[in-house]
């Protein structure tokens, strides 16, 4: 059996009171922007500019060299997931990711070699920090969530969010790259806001980045890796530039999530690190700031922070 296509007609002013909705503009219309970059990379890399040929996951090592059986394979395997993350793969293959970050590693202040160290990448998403720290020689415990349905909403707000989308399990692209690289990483599901030792142990380094802001309650979440930190934690996100020349000693933070983002907040510099001291980190350091390289409307400027327990 096919996919079934149900159409309803509605005038101007239905579809505008459905517009105007709450459930619409707080649950609907966030989701809807999620999903629609997603299709994008899948159509980036399953699409010809007229929508004409198909193109190979962005692009093969050795440039135009075509592609092997092996790598074709491969290519066909990945071309069905909404790929987030940029990863190399075997055979020269790379997935067509919404954000790269292999040219930005050095902003991170990554240990080269990594070698016995016990590493938790938090909310993994496709896996390409989780790979990495393997590369570099890690144990790595990767941790995300089991679905859509599990992010950070207005709780009153839950059976309308039920009742109004379909969750959609998380974690495909990680399984592949998993399968694909023979990777020896761990992964649970679990929500950054439930890590603590007794579940997961303690690390000598625990790394996330691009999450705080999804959530609606950073601080505890720094709070909760602060109980798994042996060494350092790296805390890489997005911040404010606009309000960082308001008050640049202020810990200011702007309120996003109005309907039109799944942000919750945009901190200034100052609000890490009030946050940061608040959830009990007692060494501190800035480590960059840079330009995210993305596949987003506007430009993505993040910052890094060390900061050891």
């Amino acid at each position: 059996m096919g996919p079934l296509e149900l159409s309803v007609a509605l005038d101007a002013r239905e579809v505008e009171a459905i517009r105007r909705s709450r459930p619409f503009r707080y649950l609907v219309r966030p989701a809807v922007h999620r999903v629609r970059g997603g299709l994008r990379a899948v159509r980036n890399a399953t699409n010809g500019r007229n929508g004409h040929a198909p193109l190979p996951a962005k692009p093969l090592v050795n440039g135009d060299a075509p592609a092997s059986p092996e790598a074709r394979k491969i290519i066909d395997q990945i071309a069905t997931h909404s790929w987030y993350h940029t990863i190399e793969l075997p055979h020269g293959v790379v997935t067509p990711g919404r954000v790269d970050h292999r040219n930005q590693l050095h902003y991170y202040g990554l240990p080269e070699d990594m070698t016995g160290m016990r590493v938790l990448d938090v909310a993994t998403y496709d896996g390409f920090w989780a790979f990495e720290f393997e590369r570099r020689g890690a144990e790595v415990v990767a941790i995300d969530l089991a679905s859509t349905a599990d992010v950070d909403k207005s709780r009153n707000w839950n059976d309308a969010y039920d009742t109004m989308s379909t969750p959609t399990p998380l974690g495909q692209g990680f399984k592949i790259c998993h399968e694909l690289l023979g990777s020896r990483v761990t992964k649970e599901i679990c929500s950054v806001y439930d890590v603590r030792p007794e579940r997961l142990g303690r690390f000598d380094l625990v790394f996330t980045s691009d999450l705080l802001i999804h959530l609606r309650d950073p601080l505890a979440a720094m709070e909760a890796i602060w109980t798994v930190t042996d060494k350092v934690a790296i805390f890489g996100d997005v911040f404010h530039p606009d309000l960082e020349g308001l008050k640049s000693d202020s810990a200011l933070v702007e309120f996003c999530h109005s309907g039109a983002s799944d942000m919750w907040w945009r901190p200034t510099t100052a609000c890490y690190r009030a946050w940061l001291r608040l959830a009990r980190f007692s060494r501190i350091e800035e480590v960059s700031r840079f330009v995210l390289q993305a596949d987003f409307r506007g430009e993505v400027p993040k910052v890094v922070f060390h900061a050891s327990p």
